[in-house]
Order: C-alpha cells, then structure tokens, then sequence
C-alpha cells in the first residue's frame, strides 16, 4: 500500500487540501488505478502516491501524457523524461 502525498500546491490552495479528509492514510494500486482522468488524477513514483490532479493542467507536456500514466506507477517515466533540475 501507498501513503497519498500531496503534490503541487499553491498558497491559496493549501487551506482547502488542508481540510480535505477524503484521502485515506494507505491506499492499494487497485485504488490508485481508479483515479486515472484528466479532473481526478493519482500516479506512483517511487513508490508514493501522489494526487496530481491540479498539475495536470500546468504539465509542460500538455495533460495527455500524465492522464496516460494516471492509475499507474510512473516512476520509469518520471526518471526518464523530465530534466535533472524537476
């Protein structure tokens, strides 16, 4: 099971994620597997879970790449194509 990280908030977002209590202490791949769309999105790298539902919009390779690794563990991906300094 996975720990959900919280990934990619702003200031003005982080009271709200702050109050979220939807997200469970671990969850199981066939949970993350299940919030793989564009509007609800979680990947593994790693080896934790990471709800990067609000980056989507911001991916510098548009969103269709991280909606194809939605539900899934992207750790090869991840360490594969972004540069050195992400």
């Amino acid at each position: 099971s996975f720990a959900v990280q919280k990934f990619y908030t702003s200031k003005s977002a982080q009271k709200t994620i702050e109050k979220r209590t939807d997200l469970p202490a671990r969850i199981t791949m066939s949970e993350v597997a299940k919030h793989n769309k564009r509007d609800d999105l979680w990947i593994i790298v790693d080896g934790k879970c990471y709800d990067v539902t609000r980056y989507v919009e911001h991916h510098p390779g548009g969103w269709l790449p991280m909606v194809n690794l939605g539900g899934k563990d992207a750790t090869d991906a991840f360490a594969n194509y972004p540069p050195a300094r992400v």
